[in-house]
């Protein structure tokens, strides 16, 4: 081996060190991203965890979106589209309106998390805010779901008695782009 590629190779390895002394000084812990994926399966007295992979966040929007659910009975439903490839959405907030008949109690509400194949990963309860006896129903509630790019956020809404009419979301929160 000469001298000017031993020089080299030492010039090499001395600059590769010192980018990872640079790298583990100056590590942002902010800039790792977390998708959520499901580690284990539920059973009696088990419990559900999500554990998430490390990704690079490329650049981070402010995100909004609507639906309207679909009625019938005495329920309303319906999904948000998913976040695309390279994307992760974080949901930080869900706003709801739903209207029964005259008189309808609201029973329950759930913010769900679902996968590719609508299977239920997690569900945020969703109790309500307001009610009014001509059948207004009104929810708002602080949500931390973490929605990879293949899933999707559901939403269900239901009445203990009544007939539902018309049902309207929105979800707010950040979608990032990812490398």
């Amino acid at each position: 081996m000469t001298v000017m590629t031993s020089k080299v190779k030492l010039a090499a390895l001395a600059a590769a060190c010192a980018l990872g002394i640079a790298a583990a000084t100056f590590y942002d812990h902010g800039a790792v991203a977390q998708t959520a994926r499901l580690a284990n399966r539920t059973v009696p007295g088990g419990s559900v965890e999500m554990i998430g992979r490390a990704a690079a966040v490329i650049s981070t929007v402010h995100y909004q979106a609507a639906i309207t659910l679909t009625c019938v009975g005495d329920s309303c439903d319906g999904a948000f589209t998913k976040p695309g490839a390279n994307r992760r959405l974080n949901a930080t907030r869900i706003s709801c309106i739903f209207l029964g008949s005259a008189g309808s109690v609201y029973s329950l509400g759930r913010f769900e998390l679902l996968n590719a194949a609508t299977a239920l990963l997690l569900t945020e309860w969703l109790p309500v805010d307001s009610s009014a006896s001509n059948g207004f129903h009104m929810i708002s509630r602080a949500a931390d779901l973490q929605v990879a790019a293949s899933q999707h956020l559901g939403v269900t809404l239901a009445l203990a008695s009544g007939t539902a009419t018309l049902g309207s979301c929105t979800v707010t929160g950040t979608l990032s782009t990812l490398g």
